[in-house]
């Protein structure tokens, strides 16, 4: 067979890939470029590190987590202020019943009285909600439901402070100041709710909600029970107390 049968032979059996140049794939890795990532993509955690934005986003589960802390070192002190009263009570008693080493309370809390200090901060919201649902009461049984809710409050709430606050004003006068501070926006809120009742002057107006007030606290410190009969008797005495500060007849109509 000729020579130049055996090549054209062999060119025709060999891979097409081995018959290309490697230059001529030149152009084409020129012209490849980096992959870029998209703008939806996970940031790696060097990137966030860098990025301000990324370690934002993780801000509010922080700020869960410190308040859900706050809550569980609260209901402890509580719990040991009941046991062995404010002032014998040490924060490293209340860490032992919240089961967390004293370090991470003193994060939240100086002391044990700014304890209490936080617990009564943390009841005006639902303070503020009972007062505003009892401007907008029209009849006797819609003021009954509302004070129902609010004997619901005050045990769950301000009677587990109110109990120990004889206590703690003894020991510490900054928490007598946080007493007064407390009892006055609940004062001056209960003032509001008995404007709208056209309670005047103002004189005698403040007079009514300083005793009601007064009375609500001392009443849920020392007369609050989760009892049936004591629950109705007391939700109806705080709908006649009320009655009698808004100047209206004890009967079904408020308005």
């Amino acid at each position: 067979m000729p020579p130049i049968r055996r090549f054209r032979d062999r060119a025709a059996t060999t891979p097409q890939w081995k018959t290309i140049a490697p230059q001529s794939f030149r152009p084409i890795r020129q012209q490849r470029t980096p992959s870029l990532r998209m703008a939806d993509s996970p940031v790696p955690e060097a990137d966030s590190a860098r990025d301000p934005s990324a370690a934002e986003q993780r801000l509010p589960l922080r700020e869960v987590q410190k308040q859900l802390t706050r809550e569980r070192v609260i209901d402890a002190a509580m719990e040991v202020f009941s046991e062995r009263g404010f002032g014998p009570t040490t924060m490293n008693d209340i860490a032992a019943r919240a089961n967390l080493n004293r370090g991470t309370i003193y994060l939240h809390f100086a002391d044990k009285s700014a304890i209490i200090h936080a617990a009564l901060d943390a009841l005006a919201p639902e303070e503020l909600a009972i007062y505003a649902a009892a401007e907008t009461a029209t009849t006797r049984s819609e003021l009954e439901a509302i004070m129902d809710h609010a004997v619901e409050v005050w045990i769950t709430g301000l009677g587990r402070i109110w109990r120990h606050m004889r206590d703690a004003v003894a020991l510490d006068p900054a928490v007598r100041n946080w007493r007064d501070e407390f009892v006055d926006r609940q004062v001056l809120r209960v003032c509001e709710v008995l404007e709208h009742f056209g309670v005047q002057p103002y004189e005698r107006r403040y007079a009514r909600s300083l005793l009601l007030v007064c009375m609500w606290n001392d009443f849920v410190a020392n007369v609050c029970d989760r009892t049936t009969a004591n629950r109705q008797a007391t939700v109806a005495a705080l709908a006649d107390f009320f009655f009698a500060a808004t100047g209206a007849t004890v009967s079904d109509e408020l308005l």
